[in-house]
């Protein structure tokens, strides 16, 4: 009995010094007389606003062109959460743009504003964006860092750093088992037809599906499993998944004739191999 007794004050003991060396600024607590702006990353703050990756510890957004092909130029607001409370007046937002992180062309984009506007929770950063032709073969990566202003304190460096990208490409289909086994299945670049991962994905192979099948460049509006899509054929079934070979090996073969060689791969674990439709 003793000997417990002594190895619990043992313990508290312990417990003491590690709370006494623990710093105030060690601490994080919140003080509502200096409130601090994050990207989104609370509970409603994601649901409001989804972006947040918990890997990269980064809010990531991706924009093209495509999304908008008669504009010549668009803003895009960047999301922003206030961790605090409302004021009665516009609150300005400092940032750094971390150049090391940053890919960009000379007149593509311009800051317009950081901003929380007076009575709300959220801001944005507002970036207009111009349509350049070196965006069809390159994308511009901007990395912003939130900063101390005279309304806000700097917050954590996990939930103060965003990765915008943009383009005038075609968008990847979105991510999901779904998205992913469609271009698997319809693909044969070495991988399995179930594999969930775009490991294999390449922008040719992409941009032939779509053309081959004259599906919508909108991941979301693709034929779902099972269901008839405008060709009266269902999907993931081995009979209806070869007619979908066949328009896309048709489309390959074509391709070939008039370009005296075969399409390859531009990305992906196949980079550098044909293009090949998948047939069961």
């Amino acid at each position: 009995m003793n000997k417990l007794k002594f190895i619990y004050t043992i313990c508290i003991f312990a417990l003491g010094l590690l709370i006494a060396g623990c710093s105030k600024e060690e601490i994080p607590t919140y003080n509502e007389e200096f409130p601090t702006v994050t990207f989104p990353w609370t509970g409603i703050g994601i649901r409001t606003y989804p972006g947040y990756n918990t890997t990269t510890k980064k809010f990531e957004k991706v924009y093209s062109f495509w999304s908008d092909p008669d504009k010549e130029k668009v803003i895009v607001d960047i999301p922003l959460e206030v961790v605090g409370d409302v004021r009665s007046y516009d609150r300005k937002v400092n940032y750094t743009l971390d150049l090391d992180s940053c890919t960009l062309v000379d007149g593509s984009y311009k800051i317009l504003e950081a901003v929380i506007p007076a009575g709300e929770a959220f801001g944005k950063i507002s970036i207009e964006l111009t349509k350049l032709p070196v965006l069809e073969t390159e994308t511009c990566i901007l990395e912003l860092v939130l900063a101390a202003s005279d309304d806000f304190v700097k917050g954590p460096k996990e939930y103060t750093r965003v990765k915008f990208m943009w383009d005038n490409q075609l968008p990847m289909p979105r991510s999901g088992t779904f998205y992913c086994r469609t271009y698997n299945y319809l693909i044969a670049a070495g991988q399995s037809m179930n594999l969930a991962t775009y490991d294999y994905y390449s922008k040719n192979a992409h941009k032939a599906i779509l053309e081959a099948l004259d599906w919508p460049w909108e991941s979301d509006k693709w034929p779902a499993y099972n269901n008839r899509d405008p060709l009266g054929l269902t999907f993931y079934t081995t009979a209806q998944t070869n007619a979908y070979y066949d328009l896309l090996n048709a489309y390959l073969e074509a391709y070939e004739e008039v370009n005296g060689e075969p399409l390859l791969h531009d990305g992906g674990l196949a980079k550098g191999q044909p293009v090949k439709a998948r047939k069961f």
